[in-house]
């Protein structure tokens, strides 16, 4: 039950901290879900496993970050070409192997809900680990933060990224 997930301080704002616990008892099978789901696809026989990219938005992003990471460190399943994260950042726990792939990172400004400060920590985590990682910022966006600007830069890196032989597929300019 998740209708309880927006988790306010007294103030009326968004309890990041209090919504960050709550999150934590589920990251692990919602990581899991999409480990498997991903696996699954990569077996299909009009699936490319060599193409795949995951996208998130949200704690989705969150999510995503993480069964990245997972699928990175087995040796059987199929790897993300690049990784797509709509207002979201690192689970606490998410550590970014070598070779993770490149990262593109979409976030308003003004965001309440997961700051954007988030954001920046995980985007320079990734790139501290040897890997690529850029972040977009849409100016005086809020937590659903998207402009013409971002998609385009969103269908440039999925098309560098499924174009390029490498996983570590250059990123486009902001």
């Amino acid at each position: 039950d998740y209708s309880d997930l927006w988790l306010l301080r007294s103030d009326g704002g968004i309890d990041t901290d209090a919504v960050d616990t709550w999150c934590r008892k589920d990251a692990s099978q919602w990581t899991l879900a999409v480990v498997q789901s991903i696996e699954a696809i990569g077996k299909r026989a009009e699936v490319d496993p060599e193409r795949i990219i995951v996208n998130g938005y949200s704690l989705g992003g969150f999510v995503a970050l993480d069964a990245t990471a997972q699928l990175e460190r087995s040796s059987t399943s199929p790897k993300a070409r690049g990784v797509v994260v709509n207002w979201g950042a690192r689970f606490e726990t998410t550590s970014f192997p070598p070779d993770f792939p490149s990262t593109l990172f979409i976030h308003g400004e003004l965001d309440e809900v997961v700051p954007l400060d988030w954001a920046r920590r995980t985007c320079a985590e990734i790139q501290t680990a040897g890997n690529r990682a850029m972040l977009h910022v849409v100016p005086k966006a809020p937590h659903v933060a998207r402009s013409i600007e971002s998609d385009e830069l969103t269908i440039q890196f999925l098309k560098e990224c499924t174009a390029n032989t490498s996983r570590q597929a250059p990123l486009v300019r902001n």
